[in-house]
């Protein structure tokens, strides 16, 4: 990262306590209970739904600092959430601003507007992906305010780019507002904060073991079966226990279910544990083969 230190960072916690005095925080989570996973490709990748998340949370802080209108917060809330659904891929791509206002329109995800602020709406989406100079330019050809327009769509750029700390690529002498720049620490902590909650989640999985696996057989203990039916039960997972019992060591385990657990994670695309649900039963499979 380059750059940062240059610039005086705002206080991550301080700025929390006050943008939740303002209903900014709750705001947040309402509109971010919006994002679905089956919007895109790769859910769980470097432009996923984490992304959105982070993004749409320093847009509101953005528009916040900067001192938006209602509309113009609307229209940047809108371009955070979904300026990335139209992606195919993870790598470097200028199309996929418009290919994500299209998808927006298909999906009928955009709201009864003002034809102005539905072109401020397209034009910031499409041209988020596109260099600076020729994205600005672009303005004139959607015949709206030229300048708002800009404004709006260096706040979305500025929000999509401080995310780049999860590439560890980002250099603070490249955005464009002055906030943006003081806005790196908490960045930073966003997406420490937003990918802890994923982590927490595989942990509370992980939890249906613990450290019991039996010796001999690598079987899990029955003492987390029912820990392990309430788990799935939160996540949506109808699952039926059928405990066995291990007939070298006669230990009670529940192994087959809790692969057939890990098995339906993977085949529901819209369980948020499903990209991750791979990793983590290696992980459940390696502590296997220790305690064998």
């Amino acid at each position: 990262m380059k750059g940062n230190r240059f610039f005086e960072q705002f206080d991550y916690h301080e700025l929390l306590g006050i943008l939740e005095n303002h209903g900014i925080l709750s705001f947040y989570h309402q509109r971010a209970s919006e994002l679905q996973v089956s919007l895109f490709v790769d859910p769980y990748g470097i432009h996923g739904i984490n992304h959105a998340r982070r993004v749409l949370m320093l847009a509101l802080i953005l528009s916040f600092l900067n001192g938006l209108g209602q509309k113009d917060k609307d229209i940047l809330v809108l371009a955070a959430l979904y300026h990335d659904i139209g992606r195919t891929h993870n790598g470097r791509c200028t199309v996929h601003g418009e290919h994500s206002y299209k998808k927006m329109v298909k999906l009928n995800l955009v709201p009864a507007m003002e034809p102005h602020e539905l072109i401020l709406l397209k034009y910031i989406i499409e041209n988020h992906c596109i260099e600076d100079d020729r994205a600005f330019k672009n303005a004139e050809q959607f015949h709206t305010d030229r300048h708002r327009a800009i404004e709006l769509l260096k706040l979305l750029k500025d929000a999509d780019n401080l995310d780049r700390v999860r590439l560890g690529d980002l250099d603070v002498r490249y955005l464009r507002t002055p906030y943006a720049r003081q806005l790196v620490t908490v960045a930073e902590m966003l997406f420490q904060e937003i990918s802890q909650v994923e982590e927490d989640t595989c942990n509370k999985v992980l939890e249906f073991s613990g450290d019991r696996f039996c010796s001999r057989c690598g079987g899990i203990h029955i003492r987390n079966a029912q820990e392990a039916m309430q788990v799935a039960e939160a996540f949506g997972i109808g699952l039926v226990l059928d405990t066995c019992y291990c007939e070298e060591c006669g230990c009670a385990r529940v192994g087959d279910a809790i692969k057939i657990l890990y098995q339906k994670i993977m085949e529901t695309p819209d369980n948020p544990l499903g990209a991750r649900a791979r990793a983590i039963d290696e992980i459940r499979l390696r502590r296997a083969k220790y305690y064998n």
